[in-house]
């Protein structure tokens, strides 16, 4: 039997979208996998700034793969980043256990780079896997910045980068980034969970419904995240507004954050208080109540929306999508006029226009959610799990030189 490719994967903290990767990748033969968190932020609960809440997410973060964290990063603070110290004796460890694959999350801490010098000293694989795009502008330092870091990470044949979708390949493209060293790790949530979820709840949809205080047979689109100014939850309730004096509609927001007061004041300068339902911070297992309510579902996001994992929990239970051009799942996960609509961001207008073809046109909608259902198949966590380990196949056997 074939020695396993011993894999070790550098991420900041437990965060409740990457756990089931881990889990699937442990799972998988041929492979295996040790996780090293930078810190344990988030473990036992931490203060939100976006949601301005304490969080603790209702999930299991540890269970189903192996995890270390590292000394120098317990207590529940942030303690990672390019210009601190690293963690010496990590960094030992990880140079005495020569794994076959490092791969990291990101690249801007310290203990990053000392892997991945140790990978260029021992003749090993790295890679990086992150969602930045090129949505948004960057000033020539950083951009001149970022292209001298990347040279590092990506020198040698044995280094390579996880690309999450169309705009995080063609960031690392830009940056420099050959084709051959570009891998598919597409984003991806618990599809399993999710369409377990769906498949328990959808029989009590109307008790959902009413459960939230949907009273009638409406259409209700779904708006779920932080509520902060990047994703536009006044402009989607002032595009909300001018449909909803055509036609009868609700408008669930599944969400809490600095602009809470801002957003039901506006509901109620506007006149739809009464159609809008603020329906606070939701945990992650609270999250399929409020996709089964709904009808579609909307991210209309300005700025710095990397990719937007939520559109893909929502295409899990088979809703048409509306999102903003500045989303980064825009080109992969919504058919423009197929199983949603792609409207520009920071417009109204359109985004009014958008929501009222789908309100309006009931047969639309099923025919784009069951669209989305199908899509959305492709982006599953034993998917990504594949191609992560191909990655690793493809570097492992390539040959020392650059």
């Amino acid at each position: 039997m074939d020695t396993p490719i011993r894999l070790a994967h550098l991420v900041s903290h437990p965060i409740q979208y990457y756990v089931p990767l881990y889990r699937a990748i442990s799972a998988l033969p041929g492979i295996e996998l040790t996780v090293f968190y930078l810190s344990d932020m988030g473990l036992e609960g931490y203060f939100d700034t976006d949601f301005q809440k304490q969080i603790r997410w209702d999930v299991d973060l540890l269970g189903g793969y192996r995890s270390v964290f590292l000394e120098s990063g317990t207590g529940g603070k942030k303690k990672f980043g390019l210009f601190r110290m690293p963690d010496w004796q990590f960094l030992r460890r990880l140079a005495r256990d020569r794994y076959d694959v490092i791969w990291a999350h990101g690249y801007q801490d310290s203990n990053i780079l000392g892997a991945k010098l140790i990978t260029l000293l021992q003749h090993k694989a790295f890679l990086v896997r992150e969602d930045q795009t090129l949505l948004e502008p960057r000033s020539r330092k950083v951009r001149v910045l970022k292209r001298l870091v990347f040279s590092l990470f990506f020198c040698g044949t044995k280094s390579g980068a996880l690309f999450t979708g169309t705009n995080s390949r063609a960031h690392f493209r830009h940056f420099g980034i050959k084709d051959n060293r570009l891998f598919p790790a597409l984003h991806c949530v618990d599809d399993a969970a999710f369409a377990q979820a769906a498949r328990a709840l959808m029989p009590e949809r109307q008790q959902i419904r009413a459960g939230f205080g949907i009273t009638d047979d409406a259409p209700v689109v779904l708006f779920c995240g932080k509520l902060i100014d990047k994703k536009q939850p006044l402009r989607l309730v002032e595009a909300f507004a001018r449909v909803v004096s055509k036609r009868p509609c609700w408008l669930l927001m599944a969400g809490d954050g600095p602009l809470f007061a801002e957003v039901k004041n506006l509901c109620m300068s506007l006149g739809v208080a009464d159609r809008v339902i603020l329906a606070g911070f939701f945990n992650q297992s609270e999250l399929p109540l409020a996709y089964v309510a709904a009808d579609l579902f909307v991210l209309p996001s300005s700025a710095h929306e990397t990719w937007g994992l939520v559109v893909n929990e929502a295409m899990h239970f088979s809703l048409p999508v509306i999102v903003s051009d500045h989303v980064g799942c825009a080109p992969d996960l919504v058919k423009d006029g197929v199983n949603g609509y792609i409207v520009p961001a920071m417009n109204t207008e359109r985004l009014s226009e958008a929501l009222d073809k789908l309100i309006a046109d009931g047969q639309r909608r099923v025919a784009f959610g069951t669209l989305s259902a199908a899509l959305i198949r492709g982006y599953t966590v034993d998917n990504c799990a594949q191609q992560i380990r191909s990655a690793c196949q493809v570097l492992t056997a390539q040959p020392r030189s650059a």
